[in-house]
């Protein structure tokens, strides 16, 4: 248990410091270019929320508990490394820079009135995420409780993230005997 309350907070740090870096990179960008480069994540954080959380439908008969810690890895494709910025006026590329996935790419622009530079991505390939979740089940109907607490982001703590989520599934194998699969 020791192991995976430091791992959570290795994790969470991390993610408090990464962030703080792209909020300072991101005051020049337009509203479209922050959308692009931060999508693939939000993408990512959907499929992790809505269904790959999902492992089993086999339910206890009788009685069921756990407590548990559920992962997920997903694999980054390759579409989501590199968009095409909107450039301000004066500057012209062909070049895509890179998404909050991608590695340096091309992050520099020159025209006559200087260079901008847009943000290198953490060049990951994959994901990995996780979350506690509480299950208990009684005659084939299981009920399951998933919670992160909130976390503060940015250095005015005026964003945050959390995560709470409930969930009940009902065991419909146990009506048919021989069934080779489980139905819930």
């Amino acid at each position: 248990m020791k192991k995976i309350l430091t791992a959570i907070f290795i994790f969470l740090t991390l993610t408090i410091n990464c962030y703080s870096q792209l909020e300072d990179r991101f005051k020049f960008l337009t509203k479209e270019d922050v959308e692009k480069y931060i999508q693939p994540f939000g993408t990512t954080l959907g499929m992790a929320f809505n269904s790959a959380s999902y492992y089993s439908a086999k339910i206890p008969d009788f009685f069921g508990f756990s407590i548990s810690f559920r992962g997920m890895y997903f694999l980054i494709p390759d579409e989501d490394l590199k968009f095409m910025p909107k450039l301000p006026q004066g500057y012209q590329s062909t070049e895509p820079t890179s998404t909050v996935y991608g590695g340096v790419g091309t992050a520099y622009y020159e025209s006559v009135n200087g260079y901008i530079a847009y943000p290198s991505g953490l060049d990951k390939k994959n994901f990995l995420f996780g979350y506690p979740q509480i299950s208990a089940s009684l005659l084939g109907t299981e009920v399951m409780l998933r919670y992160l607490p909130t976390i503060k982001l940015g250095n005015n703590n005026d964003e945050e993230i959390s995560m709470f989520g409930i969930g009940i599934k009902h065991s419909i194998s146990r009506y048919i005997p021989l069934l080779p699969v489980d139905i819930a």
